[in-house]
């Protein structure tokens, strides 16, 4: 999806990974739990019967976030963190 800030596209693990290991902005990724093997690790325990949504924006090129979601049904939350955000559609 364009928007006039940048694009958000839905991405795999990999993809996320290559972002990470390519990146030159160490502040963005300056927490475990934001990193790619720690939320695939995460998604392999706890994701099964669930869809997996990584959304990320981009810039110019230049990464400026990602959105790792688990959806159940009607429901989004954060990989890793359901007790952050629970978003319903219903």
């Amino acid at each position: 999806m364009l928007t006039p800030e940048g694009m958000v596209t839905p991405e795999r693990f990999e993809s996320v990974t290559s972002y990470w290991l390519d990146s030159r902005d160490a502040a963005m990724w300056n927490c475990l739990f934001v990193l790619p093997p720690w939320l695939e690790a995460w998604w392999h325990d706890f994701g099964p019967g669930a869809e997996l949504y990584l959304g990320t924006f981009t810039k110019g090129g230049t990464l400026g976030g990602v959105a790792p979601l688990l959806l159940r049904g009607t429901e989004a939350s954060f990989i890793a963190a359901p007790i952050f955000a629970i978003i319903s559609t219903s």
